[in-house]
């Protein structure tokens, strides 16, 4: 079922009227037009994309989409282990350009995961992936799977926004909020 079918706009409309936000997976990279179309039918709609929407290939691309429709953010996940490895190869190849990005789109981008992670229950690969994400964000370098790879170092504002402040305004079904 596409994205933008009649049953899903009703849903949509639904989600939209109650303020309650929508987390939704979409590989922007094959089905940006039909995201396109459910936001702009539904301007006031709050919703994460994860894994940055499928586009780290495509940063601009991201960039548009963020700058045209202001109640979309991404998470910084990747998902599975193979798609976090690819993942931080992709972002740590070209970290300054995807600092630029942060810094630009601080207010848009969530600390978030597909899984839940226990200290008690997780593997040590699932904590390694959870923390390999911490260290992505807070450190100039951190290793993953036996390889290095180049993090945001990211400064006290943007960790609080990118750790607490996003994800709670989300939860709430408030849009984003331009950090200062």
């Amino acid at each position: 079922v596409p994205l933008d079918s009649s049953i899903a706009h009703s849903l949509y409309a639904y989600l939209e009227e109650k303020q309650v936000p929508l987390i939704m997976h979409v590989n922007g990279a094959r089905y940006l037009d039909q995201l396109e179309r459910v936001l702009d039918a539904h301007p006031d709609l709050v919703m994460v994309c994860p894994h940055f929407c499928l586009l780290t290939n495509m940063p601009g691309q991201l960039a548009r989409l963020l700058d045209r429709y202001p109640n979309l953010s991404v998470d910084l996940s990747f998902g599975n282990f193979q798609s976090a490895l690819s993942g931080f190869r992709i972002l740590s190849k070209d970290i300054e350009q995807w600092k630029r990005f942060v810094r630009v789109y601080v207010d848009r981008i969530t600390f978030g995961t597909d899984h839940v992670y226990s200290i008690h229950s997780s593997s040590e690969r699932e904590l390694a992936t959870y923390n390999a994400y911490f260290g992505f964000v807070r450190d100039s370098t951190f290793t993953y799977n036996g390889s290095e790879f180049r993090g945001l170092a990211a400064d006290a504002c943007t960790l609080k926004h990118i750790l607490e402040h996003n994800g709670e305004r989300f939860v709430a079904g408030l849009p984003p909020e331009r950090a200062p």
